[in-house]
């Protein structure tokens, strides 16, 4: 099993997993060509990608969409709300009958080789989710755009070998920034983005629970650092005694480029 993003911010998201020659897009918020680059640049052919999954309707999560799958004949699951937020509005064009699939919150979807389940994530969308794949017996996890995480949802990140985890903001630098305010109230209620310090306490316990590979995305531009993500997560890692490099491997995912690969 292969996991990465290829993007991560608010200029445009996307994630790729592949397990046994079935190949995912997670989310697809740039141009068609910056996620075929992006593929490229991790040695991955973008006509190989099988399907794509959405996990809620705001654009910098589902720009390319509808180019890639029109160019490459891509079916694209995405929630029913999400699907009937996107049609009414056309804001993925026009999309082929056959590749418009919608999955249940909470049920299985069988993609070849993977299985991927769908839960809730709070946000400030129609009905945002994020996933959880089962890669004959291995867990991927991804989870961004997550305004707080709550009991349900922290089941579903649990127990996981890998996982894309959301470090959006320093709150000290969001509310001393420039924003305007109902900007930083959205962002900091419990339907906006995720903390770093409480990213990093949601860390330390997936950690605890035995995952081995983190990548932490989505960090805004303006409102956060990675050396700030490091410091929070150092400090949460050190309550636990957690060792990077030593226990879990920990990673910072680029804003406009693919991060590493994580493979096992």
């Amino acid at each position: 099993m292969k996991f990465c993003t290829l993007s991560s911010g608010s200029s445009g998201n996307a994630a790729f997993l592949e397990h046994r020659g079935t190949r995912l897009l997670i989310d697809c918020g740039h141009s068609g060509k910056h996620i075929e680059d992006g593929l490229q640049s991790i040695g991955e052919r973008p006509e190989a990608i099988n399907y794509i999954l959405i996990t809620h309707e705001h654009v910098d999560h589902i720009r390319g969409a509808g180019v890639f799958s029109r160019k490459y004949n891509v079916p694209i699951y995405a929630s029913g709300k999400t699907w009937d937020w996107m049609l009414a509005r056309g804001a993925l064009g026009p999309i082929a009958s056959c590749n418009v699939r919608c999955f249940q919150t909470n049920e299985e979807i069988f993609l070849d080789n993977i299985c991927a389940r769908p839960f809730k994530t709070p946000h400030n969308a129609v009905d945002s989710h994020g996933f959880r794949f089962e890669c004959d017996g291995k867990i991927a996890v991804l989870a961004t755009d997550i305004g707080h995480i709550n009991e349900e949802m922290e089941k579903s990140l649990m127990d996981c070998e890998m996982a894309i985890l959301e470090a959006n903001h320093d709150e000290k630098m969001l509310l001393d920034g420039e924003y305007p305010e109902y900007l930083k109230e959205r962002i900091l209620s419990d339907y906006g983005h995720l903390a770093n310090r409480a990213s990093a306490q949601l860390a330390a316990s997936m950690i605890e629970g035995g995952t081995k590979h983190l990548i932490l995305g989505h960090l805004s531009r303006d409102n956060n650092t990675p050396e700030k993500v490091r410091n929070e997560m150092k400090k949460a890692f050190d309550k636990i005694g957690a060792k990077g490099g030593q226990d879990f491997t920990f990673n910072i995912a680029p804003r406009m480029e693919a991060s590493e690969v994580v493979a096992v």
